[in-house]
């Protein structure tokens, strides 16, 4: 049995069967990122399910039975067992578990104490990212950043624009943090700040956003490359520094008004990623590829502050040296052919 219990576990998943979707179309397509957003929260069904009632809390002491009252519509034998085995052996025939929908009468429950809540909680993000990545479906159309959004004029009223001010003066950034090498001093810069560098792999070129939380980083990649200009691979930081100079770029400081570029929203990350920006990365290591090194360069820090937030639209101010108080605007927005990513070279 143990054998053939081995034999199942070990089939590829390209034999597992298959969940074929019902046909009917009942609106938009909805993108599995979508959904777990607005399943983001714990919760409660009963607050509380179970509470100890009865003469051992009118009276602080019981010769009698132990009164536990579940506030439940059916019966919990699994909760029941574990409140039993709670007990010592000799006591557990003394306990006396009490349904409302049963007996009829609240008005047995005189004095209670509240014990145990029923609550749904949430898993926590790194393991619900992880399962997400092994899931083979159709990831949601990349995220735009648009320095103006024309359309979600009422959500834009929604920022504290004084509030913006005030969080961005008050942090005074030393640009000596390039020197914090370790997970140490990473922890001691403020949440909110931000590191945006030139990431390079042979002639390929992207952007690194990334913003410290409290012990992670959250941010994204921009896809801010001109096709074409570059005709030599990247492999070392002063390549990486005379290119950042020479080469035109998608996204910079004085940008028009409506400029777009493509981006997507980076998984959750250690924060010793945020030093991330003048190295260079062996081939075959994380942030290289099999055949070039990774080249981190910088090309603004700063701090940064998080404006309106929803599924489908992201709002985020920058004050570093070069992105003065900018605002950056990150929409769901359907992806036509000009959008296209092109294969890195």
């Amino acid at each position: 049995m143990q054998k053939d219990f081995k034999k199942i576990k070990d089939i590829p998943k390209t034999q597992y069967l298959p969940v074929l979707p019902s046909g009917k179309k009942l609106g938009r397509r909805l993108y599995l990122k979508e959904v777990l957003n607005w399943l983001s929260k714990s919760f409660y069904i009963s607050k509380p399910i179970i509470s100890l009632t009865g003469g051992i809390v009118n009276n602080g002491f019981t010769d009698g039975d132990i009164d536990i009252v579940f506030l439940s519509p059916k019966r919990e034998p699994q909760a029941e067992f574990r409140i039993y085995r709670a007990f010592p052996e000799e006591i557990r025939n003394r306990i006396h578990i009490l349904y409302p929908h049963e007996n009829n009468d609240l008005s047995l429950f005189t004095s209670n104490m509240p014990l145990y809540d029923l609550k749904f909680e949430r898993r926590s993000g790194d393991e619900v990212f992880r399962l997400f990545k092994e899931i083979n479906r159709e990831e949601p159309p990349p995220l735009l950043f648009d320095s103006q959004d024309r359309e979600d004029k009422e959500i834009h009223k929604q920022a504290a624009l004084p509030e913006v001010k005030k969080s961005i003066d008050l942090k005074k950034i030393s640009k000596d943090w390039l020197n914090k090498a370790s997970y140490e001093d990473l922890k001691k810069l403020p949440k909110g700040f931000f590191s945006l560098s030139d990431h390079w792999r042979g002639k390929s070129m992207h952007g690194d956003l990334r913003i410290k939380q409290n012990e992670y980083l959250i941010g994204m990649t921009l896809l801010y490359q001109v096709e074409g200009v570059t005709k030599e691979p990247v492999t070392t930081l002063e390549q990486a520094e005379k290119l950042q100079w020479e080469q035109p770029r998608k996204f910079y400081p004085d940008m028009p008004t409506n400029a777009k570029i493509m981006a997507e929203e980076k998984a959750t990350q250690p924060l010793i990623w945020l030093g991330m920006v003048k190295r260079v990365i062996p081939k075959g290591e994380v942030g290289a590829t099999k055949d070039w090194p990774g080249v981190f360069n910088l090309y603004d820090f700063g701090m940064s502050y998080q404006g309106t937030k929803k599924p489908y639209f992201d709002e985020v101010w920058l004050d570093g040296q070069k992105f003065k108080k900018k605002r950056l605007v990150m929409r769901v927005l359907q992806v036509g052919e000009e959008w296209k990513e092109k294969p890195a070279e």
